[in-house]
């Protein structure tokens, strides 16, 4: 029994060895699963950083994209209002001496016209003069007449 019991603690000895060693490698092998999450961890920690960058990067290159065509669409529409601005200041220009000329010329008719009445008053004013110069003339032809007739008449009385 003694041997027995010997052997037994002997196997329960060994036993405890046994777990003893199997707990050290389990904790060991935990403690590798540990270090290896950790790492994995790490490296997906890494990974995701890497992304962020990567994405913040081309975020920034769109950004400068955008704002690249935005200035060259600001450009081109600036480009289009001198160019509409220039045409408008070009067509009033044009405008502009039409309007001169026409009123040069309305103004140079205007001076035609007020000469032509001008000249016109004074002809009338001279064929006023002459018809006032002839009725004066008629008047006194007719006063001769009259007076060569009466003159006549009594001639004829007294011939009779």
């Amino acid at each position: 029994r003694e041997v027995a019991g010997q052997s037994r603690a002997e196997l329960e000895r060994l036993d405890a060895e046994q777990r003893e060693r199997r707990a050290e490698e389990l904790r060991a092998v935990a403690a590798e699963h540990r270090r290896r999450l950790e790492d994995l961890q790490t490296a997906q920690a890494r990974e995701l950083e890497h992304l962020r960058s990567n994405a913040e990067q081309a975020q920034m290159h769109l950004r400068r994209l955008h704002e690249s065509e935005l200035q060259a669409l600001r450009t081109q529409a600036q480009q289009r209002r001198r160019e509409k601005v220039h045409r408008l200041e070009q067509d009033f220009a044009e405008e502009r001496r039409t309007l001169e000329q026409l009123a040069l010329q309305t103004g140079f008719e205007i001076e035609q016209q007020r000469q032509e009445v001008e000249d016109m008053s004074m002809s009338c004013n001279t064929t006023q003069q002459q018809v006032d110069s002839m009725r004066v003339a008629l008047d006194e032809l007719t006063r001769r007449v009259a007076a060569s007739e009466a003159e006549a008449s009594q001639a004829r009385a007294e011939a009779e």
